[in-house]
């Protein structure tokens, strides 16, 4: 759409969001759907290779043991996604429950039952010969979470910006950001191919953020990698055989996390997919494709063999996506406050955000209408690095 209107007065939308991901994707949606003026400004395509969504599958619980301040977001969380799903009439979420096998006495099993005794999440405690397709050490806790599974992201990202043109969202690809600056009118945006004027101004723009937005503190981006591997017998590893996991070693950072193998009717690869959560290597450019992958690959391999050793599992395919990461790990979603409360961002997300898109959506559209929103997301303003 042209930037200037009959009249050749420049046209001014309520909104502009900068980044159709999957924050940017379920902000356009929200704000949309409540009658606001929308433009989503995408510079790759809808759903890319460069971005935090890629990768076929993302995994989504309410036993949260980062912080137990996440739990009431996340169960808006899981409404906004049958919301969505039934506004597309697609199956998003498959709760296919999430095994966490690690010691007892690891942070992440303490903080699971933390989080589940404080918000009556429903937990099993459960022996690891209950999966035998797992080959885990016999002094491991395994807790169950039922009410858990995985999320298919490039579906429900397209699920959400097909929602948004249809409440009349307007929505641009391949078009980048070059410069942006407050008037006495609003915020100017100036991409490569127009001039756009807005009352509001929401930067959902993942590993991009800090090029095109200054903050009070540094966001880190790092490189992640994914692997799928065929088992020798893929008998027993399918959707509907195996919950997703997640393993845990003491003295270890991060953790292991995988998938069931998924059936053709999916995007993407074919195979258990594997990834190890922790810090990867550190990226200056987020659009830089080229990558050594031999180390990571030689570990998730021998994790594949330690505790997956029925499946004889060879990786065959990798792909990589990005987490940008806050001082603390935890998100970032607020008002800029040098920018009055014409600038509203959401970044940070630090490789554990996707579960969260639908309440995110919700609370930065309130941000951009009221000023505020009920969504409990004080603990993640940038306040706190003050």
């Amino acid at each position: 759409m042209d930037s200037l209107s009959y009249f050749g007065a420049m046209k001014k939308w309520d909104a502009i969001v900068i980044g159709v991901g999957s924050m940017g994707s379920a902000t356009c949606y929200q704000l949309a759907k409540q009658g606001m003026r929308v433009l989503g400004i995408e510079q790759y395509d809808i759903t890319h290779e460069w971005g935090s969504h890629a990768g076929q599958s993302r995994l989504i619980r309410k036993a949260y043991f980062e912080h137990p301040d996440y739990v009431p977001l996340l169960q808006r969380a899981y409404d906004g996604w049958k919301e969505i799903e039934q506004k597309a009439q697609i199956q998003l979420y498959w709760p296919t429950g999430i095994a966490y096998f690690a010691p007892e006495q690891h942070s992440i099993i303490q903080g699971i039952r933390s989080s589940a005794r404080q918000h009556g999440i429903r937990l099993t405690d459960e022996s690891p010969d209950k999966w035998p397709q797992f080959s885990i050490p016999r002094h491991f806790s395994c807790v169950f979470e039922p009410e858990s599974g995985f999320l298919t992201p490039e579906i429900a990202i397209r699920s959400f910006v097909q929602a948004a043109q249809e409440y009349g969202a307007d929505i641009h690809t391949h078009e980048r950001m070059s410069a942006w600056q407050e008037t006495t009118n609003g915020v100017e945006v100036i991409t490569d191919k127009g001039i756009y004027l807005a009352e509001k101004l929401i930067f959902t723009a993942g590993a991009y953020t800090s090029y095109i937005l200054e903050l009070p503190v540094p966001l880190r981006v790092t490189r992640q990698l994914l692997a799928w591997a065929h088992p020798q017998d893929p008998a027993g590893f399918g959707l509907g055989e195996i919950p997703c996991w997640m393993i845990a070693e003491e003295g270890i950072e991060g953790l292991y996390y995988g998938f069931p193998a998924l059936p053709a009717s999916f995007d993407g690869p074919r195979g258990l997919k594997i990834a190890y959560h922790r810090p990867g290597e550190r990226m200056t450019n987020p659009a830089d494709t080229v990558f050594d992958s031999t180390d990571e690959q030689l570990l998730l391999k021998h994790v594949l063999d330690r505790y997956v050793a029925p499946a004889r599992a060879t990786i065959y395919e990798l792909k990589q996506c990005r987490y940008t990461y806050s001082p603390d790990e935890h998100f970032i979603v607020d008002q800029v406050q040098t920018h009055g409360n014409r600038v509203i961002v959401a970044a940070g997300f630090s490789g554990h955000g996707f579960k969260f898109v639908p309440v995110i959506g919700e609370a930065l559209a309130d941000l951009a209408i009221h000023g505020s929103t009920l969504w409990p997301i004080g603990f993640l303003g940038l306040h706190r690095f003050r």
